[in-house]
Formats: C-alpha cells, structure tokens, sequence
C-alpha cells in the first residue's frame, strides 16, 4: 500500500514567515514537520528494504507529530483539518507495523 500524501507542506528549511498548511503555529509546524521526516524515512525504507531499525524512529516520529496536532485542537483555523493530518499519522504508523510484520517472516 503506498505511504499516505504529506500532512502539510512544511519545509524544514522555511524562513520567518512562511507557514506549514498555511498556518504559521509553533506546534503545528513542528508536527508537520515530524510527519513529513517520518514519511520521507518510511519511502526511503520502501524503496530499499534496509534498514528496518529506521521504522522505529518513524513511529517516533509519528506519535510526536499525533501530539503536537492534538495540543493544536482549540486554536486551528477551519482550514487546518487536524483530524486529517492524525489520521495520516495513524495511517502511516499501521504502515510501518504491516512492513514490520512482513520483514519478519
């Protein structure tokens, strides 16, 4: 199955005023930014099958990003879907679980 699309377009390397999703929030730029290392580390798994220890970290990161959007709740504007982006972390965390179980037979 492939890897969901990117929570928000963030960039780690964005300058002061450039936003993730086009909210510029502390929390939710970082939980952007957990998502998006963690999908760009489960493609890189997907395409070499290496490195299966790297999948940890990406349920690390994952979790972390869940927690971040979570804390967001109560000030998102109506066009940040935060359900969506922990959604896509979720989705992403049973990814890594179903290329652990088949990396394990």
């Amino acid at each position: 199955r492939p890897a969901p699309p990117p929570a928000a377009p963030a960039n780690p390397n964005r300058t002061a005023g450039e936003t993730a999703g086009g909210w510029d929030d502390a929390e939710f730029v970082e939980g952007a930014k957990l998502y998006n290392q963690a999908l760009e580390s489960y493609q890189a798994f997907q395409a070499t099958r290496q490195n299966r220890e790297s999948l940890v970290l990406v349920e690390q990161q994952c979790r972390g990003a869940i927690a971040k959007f979570q804390s967001c709740r109560g000030r998102a504007p109506a066009g940040i879907n935060l359900d969506r982006h922990i959604s896509d972390c979720y989705h992403l965390i049973s990814d890594v679980r179903q290329s652990t179980r088949i990396g394990g037979r």
